[in-house]
């Protein structure tokens, strides 16, 4: 009831796109799962010889573009007035606040990524390391956004 009633617009994007991660993300564990335990038991699973791989990586982003350009698209025609409402102070440093985050998270990841390249593991699960880097950034994004929201 808040969140219909009290909620920015921006707030609500921001569950909608929380919902949207959180649904591509556990496809993303169904891709990761397999190839992780392959890894620690010595085994070599390649991505691009997997196509249930590449389809489950597919239809995550497919499922989390559809569900935030609908829940958009719902959420702009429930509340007209408040989609078309510009930015306020607030919202700006709620942006700018958990967009930094999200760098923090992007830039730790990539290193981290490449220090496993280096380091001589495969090169696939820096590939994947690549995948979940971008996919917690843009988690982070929302997720902190959602509780400046909150906080305030």
């Amino acid at each position: 009831d808040y969140l219909m009633n009290f909620a920015s617009f921006r707030e609500k994007i921001s569950w909608v796109m929380l919902v949207a991660l959180a649904v591509s993300g556990a496809m993303l564990v169904m891709i990761f799962q397999p190839v992780l335990a392959a890894q620690t038991s010595g085994q070599t699973v390649d991505f691009f010889d997997r196509g249930d791989m590449a389809g489950i990586l597919f239809q995550a982003t497919v499922w989390l573009i559809l569900i935030s350009v609908v829940g958009s698209i719902l959420l702009s025609i429930l509340g007209p007035h408040d989609a078309d409402a510009p930015k306020d102070e607030r919202d700006i440093l709620i942006e700018r606040r958990s967009t930094h985050i999200a760098h923090i998270i992007l830039n730790l990841g990539v290193i981290g990524c490449l220090a496993l390249y280096f380091i001589g593991l495969n090169h696939h699960i820096m590939a994947y390391g690549l995948v979940v880097t971008l996919w917690a950034s843009a988690f982070a994004t929302y997720f902190t956004r959602t509780i400046f929201y909150r906080m305030n």
